[in-house]
């Protein structure tokens, strides 16, 4: 009987102990998302890649390898705010005539999810692809030594 009694009080203590009243949850505070002008400003870009595909062709160029000299690979792009850029050679500067820093331009436009800036005649136009914390892909027509090209630029966070 003692057994009985015991097994009976040791269930009902633990149906009454598993009982307790839930803790209240604080939620942990979530930063907003950044704008995609936001996450352009936050970061300095270094082109990592570049591919293009001739027009009429399906065959795709390695573009960062065959235009590029290794004195392009530490260049880096920061955009600014008010629409400012800057292009800048670093350290490893190709030609030393022209200026380290070149001043451009830049627009984001949300509705066409379109990148544009140019600078000293250059332009690109292109459709933001992705962009995130540390990677921005750029998709852009654009004509090269007189040919037409699908380029395909991924820049990374520096």
């Amino acid at each position: 009987m003692f057994q009985k009694t015991f097994i009976v009080c040791a269930v009902v203590a633990m149906a009454f102990t598993s009982c307790t009243k839930d803790e209240a949850v604080i939620p942990t505070p979530v930063a907003p998302a950044k704008s995609k002008p936001e996450l352009l400003q936050a970061n300095h870009w270094r082109l990592t890649a570049w591919t293009g595909v001739m027009a009429g062709t399906t065959q795709n160029q390695d573009l960062y390898a065959l235009l590029l000299d290794e004195c392009d690979y530490d260049d880096q792009y920061r955009f600014k705010a008010q629409g400012i850029m800057e292009f800048d050679q670093m350290t490893d500067i190709c030609s030393p005539e022209d200026p380290k820093v070149i001043a451009a331009t830049w627009v984001y436009t949300p509705a066409t999810n379109r990148l544009r800036f140019s600078a000293a005649g250059f332009e690109v136009d292109a459709v933001v692809i992705e962009l995130n914390d540390s990677t921005l892909r750029l998709d852009f027509e654009q004509s090269l030594l007189g040919v037409n090209f699908d380029h395909k630029w991924t820049l990374k966070k520096y």
